[in-house]
């Protein structure tokens, strides 16, 4: 996946951080909130996309 895949409100997966919610994906950067309170909202370098899987919204 590139940076550009990603839209803000998808739900995505990281192998180390876990589950997320993609705030912003822009060519420099990407804004997650991981869904791990102890991870704080974070920019990470736009190439983390490739490491990243979209999930499916938990129904609430």
């Amino acid at each position: 996946m590139q940076w550009c895949d990603l839209q803000g409100g998808d739900r995505i997966h990281h192998f180390e951080y876990g589950e997320g919610r993609i705030d912003y994906s822009g060519p420099s950067w990407i804004l997650i909130t991981w869904d791990d309170p102890s991870l704080p909202y974070k920019h990470h370098p736009s190439g983390l996309a490739q490491f990243l899987t979209r999930i499916e919204a938990t129904p609430t």
